[in-house]
């Protein structure tokens, strides 16, 4: 049995509506699939950088206990203005060292640390009678945040500060 043949002007009219139905479909999937991808973008984005304020946290923590640990030494750990690196005069760790060696050398491994974890950083250390004020800065323009919450630091930089009293 064959099967009924279309005539007239029905089949000439719906002639490729199918093929445009297709394409339809696929604009607006493709539309919703570049969607997905900047909400991916913008989720990798967020996430670096809560991992880089989650790093800036455990620093600033780990020197202040190093400060705790050194308090003979307290005032040889103020370090303002923000700095990348310094120098320590000998190893504190294979020599004995005196509380101001060792603050320094604490610090050096601090800014070493500091710079290998994240980007353009910088660490302050400010002390204001019995209370210190530790900044840890960070570059954070390339996941498009800009903005700091510290008083006095460049609008490009990410900031976390922490206030302690050893």
């Amino acid at each position: 049995m064959r099967a009924p043949e279309v005539t007239g002007p029905d089949w000439r009219r719906a002639r490729g509506y199918s093929l445009l139905e297709v394409l339809i479909a696929l604009v607006v999937l493709s539309i919703g699939l570049l969607g997905l991808a900047g909400l991916q973008h913008l989720s990798l984005q967020r996430n670096q950088s809560a991992y880089h304020r989650t790093v800036a946290t455990l620093l600033a923590y780990d020197i202040a206990d190093r400060m705790r640990a050194n308090r003979v030494a307290l005032s040889s750990y103020v370090l303002s203005p923000p700095a990348s690196s310094i120098t320590a005069p000998q190893d504190c760790e294979s020599a004995a060292c005196t509380p101001a060696q060792l603050a320094v050398f604490d610090l050096s491994k601090w800014l070493s640390e500091m710079s290998s974890r994240l980007p353009a950083a910088k660490g302050e250390i400010a002390q204001s009678g019995n209370e210190f004020t530790i900044k840890v800065l960070w570059d954070d323009t390339r996941q498009g945040l800009t903005g700091t919450t510290c008083s006095g630091a460049a609008t490009d930089m990410k900031c976390f500060k922490l206030v302690f009293r050893p």
